[in-house]
């Protein structure tokens, strides 16, 4: 009998998250892990880079 252990984090992958807008001074304004309608901006966190050429969302 085998068993794998394996432990997974919540943030151990990349996390999609959102804000209202991006400001080069303040950051992130009005971050939110919900969807809202409206106007949005979609972030990533990441500890590592992504290394892609296109996304869709």
């Amino acid at each position: 009998m085998f068993a794998a252990n394996t432990i997974s984090y919540a943030q151990s992958q990349p996390v999609l998250y959102f804000c209202e807008r991006y400001d080069s001074r303040k950051g992130e304004v009005g971050v939110s892990d919900r969807f809202t309608t409206g106007s949005l901006t979609v972030m990533v966190k990441s500890d590592y880079a992504l290394n892609l050429t296109d996304i869709a969302i």
